[in-house]
């Protein structure tokens, strides 16, 4: 499977200072489990596409990822650690 990178500003659209530099430094690719689960739907998350929070590693289907940034406007944070982010890093995976 091959990967590719791309970065997607926050859900407001608002573009954030020093997003150029990031997203050309953005790297994301990751491998998965069979079991491996969204935290927040809990489906499997090899059958669709990833999303990654920019600041931690915590992998979730792109839809559900969009979908909580989008409630959460105030403070967006990461699902699993609580790590404030504000864009999200779209990832093909390779399956282990």
């Amino acid at each position: 499977m091959r990967n590719k990178k791309q970065c997607i500003q926050d859900t407001e659209g608002q573009k954030h200072e020093g997003m150029e530099e990031m997203e050309e430094s953005c790297s994301c690719s990751t491998l998965l489990h069979d079991g491996d689960t969204c935290p927040i739907c809990l489906n499997c998350l090899l059958e669709q596409e990833i999303g990654f929070p920019e600041n931690c590693s915590h992998a979730f289907c792109m839809t559900c990822i969009l979908k909580w940034a989008e409630v959460r406007l105030r403070s967006k944070v990461c699902v699993v650690c609580v790590c404030c982010f504000s864009f999200i890093k779209l990832c093909c995976v390779q399956q282990l």
